[in-house]
């Protein structure tokens, strides 16, 4: 369990930094330091070597409020463009990622953010309507921590022509 002590210690700071209640822009902002030094901590490479291939959470915040994983995308993937059910934000940790996010406008989506991401770099999402996006992993693929507002589940999955949003489906029935 001392292993993990470092993860107690960043949730104690995510804590912190939302205990005023709402997450605001600012407040979703002010975490990514947070996330960059703890992609640093010596404790880490052990934890997400022990992980799934594809990646899995490192810690769940026991009253709900947010979870911390770890993803990893092969050469080339390209997830759907999708939603979380609140705010989040990643930090890449090795490969490079584009990043791309919208909005939602009475069914349509206008582009928000559109940018290349390197090791360290971070990307943010925030309440809908501006929790829509997609990322593309380099050749090499990527690996990145992502804290997420809840659990993290995808919620809908969005046609890119039409903005037409249909219900993610769950981890299980992803191909």
């Amino acid at each position: 369990m001392e292993q993990r002590a470092f993860l107690e210690d960043f949730a104690d700071e995510v804590r912190g930094v939302l205990a005023g209640g709402d997450a605001t822009a600012e407040a979703i902002w002010s975490l990514g330091p947070h996330l960059q030094r703890l992609r640093t901590h010596p404790g880490l490479p052990p934890l997400l070597e022990a992980a799934a291939e594809e990646g899995a959470p490192l810690y769940r915040d026991p009253d709900g409020a947010f979870v911390l994983g770890y993803a990893r995308f092969g050469p080339d993937h390209v997830t759907p463009v999708h939603s979380h059910g609140g705010w989040g934000l990643l930090c890449l940790l090795s490969g490079e990622d584009h990043y791309t996010s919208w909005r939602s406008d009475d069914g349509s989506l206008t582009l928000v953010q559109d940018h290349h991401l390197r090791p360290n770099d971070l990307a943010y999402w925030f309440p809908a309507p501006y929790n829509i996006h997609r990322q593309a992993a380099g050749p090499d693929g990527t690996t990145e921590l992502v804290l997420h507002q809840g659990d993290g589940r995808r919620v809908h999955e969005f046609d890119l022509e039409t903005g037409e949003a249909r219900p993610a489906p769950r981890p299980e029935q992803r191909a």
